[in-house]
């Protein structure tokens, strides 16, 4: 038998058991990388549908939580009326008050006078979890405005509890207050 090639080289068998063994071998990693990547593949596709959930809760819970907050905040500084802040606490800032704290803020905060003119709610709400209590959904909104006796800014943190917004913390800083 004649070689049709120019060089004359020396060829070697490799045996049939040789090649053999490495295909399982190759296949073992091939087929476990597989399974790692599909898993990596799996992971981002429910990270990505997790993100999109919460953002569109984020959004409902936004709306919500500001919807109260402008409600509190009018039925509270309208005339200050500490029965509509009262009426609105949740438990954890029901905790935190002493006897009386609730009188003594309010009659600072009359040094305001009524409610003239409201203005824009800012901030937003927030989902976190936590190994203690597991899902926690809080809101935070700031409001200026004008009052009879000049300018003050509120500042109320909320808190939600089976889908009930609660205020977790009221406060307000006025120039007015630093006059004696």
């Amino acid at each position: 038998m004649s070689d049709p090639s120019p060089y004359k080289a020396p060829s070697a068998r490799i045996p049939a058991k040789w090649m053999e063994e490495e295909t399982p071998r190759t296949g073992g990693w091939r087929k476990a990388l597989m399974i790692l990547g599909g898993l990596f593949a799996a992971l981002i596709v429910l990270f990505i549908a997790g993100f999109g959930v919460m953002a569109y809760m984020g959004r409902g819970l936004d709306d919500s939580s500001k919807r109260y907050a402008i409600e509190a905040a009018h039925a509270i500084a309208n005339q200050w009326d500490q029965q509509a802040l009262q009426s609105r606490l949740s438990p954890e800032f029901q905790a935190l008050l002493k006897p009386g704290d609730l009188e003594k803020w309010f009659e600072v905060y009359r040094k305001l006078g009524d409610l003239k003119q409201p203005g824009e709610a800012q901030g937003q709400a927030n989902i976190s979890m936590t190994t203690a209590k597991g899902k926690l959904i809080t809101a935070q909104y700031r409001f200026s405005g004008e009052f009879e006796n000049g300018p003050a800014e509120i500042l109320i943190a909320l808190i939600q509890h089976q889908e009930q917004w609660q205020i977790s913390g009221f406060r307000v800083n006025a120039p007015v207050f630093a006059k004696p």
